[in-house]
């Protein structure tokens, strides 16, 4: 007799081989948070789930007691093939971090359904334009942090409350949460008002420009809030 069923929209963020045929697949699902699944013969080509069970693409499973600490795979099928994501190996890269980092932050059987629409509109995004990469890979994980309840503040001193004005430089330390005015200690990361701007906008999923040297300390940054949240880095 059957267990209980859910059917949800999911991204593979892993995968492990088990045995001589199966496999442990790790899904963020929109309806039941990070779900490890059993694929059983899914090496040996099961046609219960038809080659589908790989990264980028976003899927329709149906498992059997998602709670369950590895739960059974009934069914699986793509709902959207991203193609232009795979051929290209920049994009891929990119994308392969974004799904890293969702795994990260994401909460086993918990309620995760933000943090799955904004990955998966992400992955959309790099399908549509696959040589955007350099523009979203590093503040795609700003808007992953938001939605995952771990957004930085980046409008006052988070220790102070006093409010930095927009048109000023910032420090800003990720592991205590933001930015840090003078008075209350010392912020090796210096924001400028151009790329506080662009990290807000991030945050709510809009992504504008980035210059290299941007692109290289929103990196670090978002390395820093995910090793305060969840206790290591991701790469």
């Amino acid at each position: 007799m059957k267990g209980r069923l859910v059917e949800s929209a999911a991204l593979v963020v892993r995968l492990v081989d088990s045995g001589e045929a199966d496999r442990v697949v790790t899904l963020l699902t929109e309806k039941s948070g990070l779900v490890a699944v059993s694929a059983r013969g899914v090496r040996k080509g099961s046609k219960r789930y038809g080659g589908v069970l790989e990264p980028m693409h976003r899927l329709h499973v149906t498992v059997e007691h998602p709670e369950r600490e590895i739960a059974r795979l009934e069914e699986a099928r793509v709902d959207a093939m991203r193609l232009a994501i795979t051929g290209h190996l920049e994009a891929s890269l990119c994308a392969g971090y974004w799904l890293r980092f969702a795994r990260a932050l994401a909460h086993p059987h918990g309620d995760d359904g933000a943090l799955f629409r904004v990955t998966d509109g992400a992955l959309a995004l790099l399908d549509a334009n696959p040589l955007d990469y350099a523009r979203l890979e590093h503040l795609v994980p700003f808007a992953m942090l938001g939605a995952a309840g771990y957004a930085i503040e980046l409008d006052a001193c988070v220790s102070c409350r006093k409010p930095c004005p927009p048109d000023r430089p910032s420090g800003v330390d990720g592991r205590r949460g933001g930015l840090l005015c003078r008075a209350c200690g010392f912020a090796s990361t210096v924001l400028s008002p151009e790329l506080r701007s662009v990290l807000r906008q991030a945050h709510a999923g809009a992504f504008a420009p980035l210059d290299p040297s941007g692109r290289e300390l929103a990196a670090r940054l978002a390395q820093d809030v995910a090793l305060q949240h969840v206790g290591r880095t991701v790469r």
